[in-house]
């Protein structure tokens, strides 16, 4: 892609015919731009050329990513690990694919990440509230299923239900995520280490 509209909120439409060698090799698998008040991005943010936006996209890049999801998974990876959890299930996306896909199709791919992010975080407030390291073994392996499985009781989604709504957006990532949660559980290298 030799071009790049970037929709500053709905109403300022700049493009972008430069390309960046530096920030592609960082930001090569952002599909969608969710900082800052950029609502919605057409194209592969690598191909944003402007010495301003790094700043900003480093600051997304460790709070999203490196910061939530990659922590997240690397958490949830490890607890499992220390407690020998072996997962074996395939997902469809679940009840998070059913509210996500139609937002997606409709090309409002900012609302879907809001939404897969939502589900981010719920999982994360339930992680800090149950505190699954503190726990007795048969209590954090309870907590850890409800996080592999999701619970519209406690209402949190589903590890792997996010991973397969984030294919669209970061498909080696969620590859990645269904693989490391597939069989038995081990910790692996970070997904998203942090930019400094």
């Amino acid at each position: 892609l030799n071009e790049c509209r970037l929709i500053v909120d709905e109403k300022i439409e700049i493009e972008f015919n430069e390309l960046s060698n530096k920030i592609k090799e960082k930001f090569s698998e952002i599909r969608v731009k969710i900082i800052g008040n950029c609502h919605d991005i057409e194209g592969v943010a690598s191909n944003i050329y402007l010495d301003w936006i790094e700043e900003k996209l480093k600051e997304a890049y460790n709070s999203d990513l490196a910061n939530g999801l990659g922590n997240l998974v690397a958490r949830v990876a490890k607890l499992c690990e220390t407690h020998n959890i072996s997962y074996d299930s395939t997902t469809n996306g679940g009840n998070l694919w059913e509210d996500v896909e139609p937002i997606t199709q409709d090309y409002k791919f900012n609302e879907a990440l809001n939404q897969i992010w939502g589900a981010i975080k719920g999982i994360d407030a339930y992680i800090n509230k149950e505190k699954p390291w503190e726990q007795e073994t048969e209590k954090a392996k309870q907590t850890l299923s409800n996080i592999l499985n999701g619970t519209s009781e406690l209402g949190i989604d589903s590890l792997l239900n996010i991973a397969y709504c984030l294919q669209p957006f970061l498909p080696e990532t969620a590859e990645k995520i269904l693989k490391q949660f597939s069989g038995q559980i081990k910790a692996g290298p970070s997904l998203f280490p942090r930019i400094v």
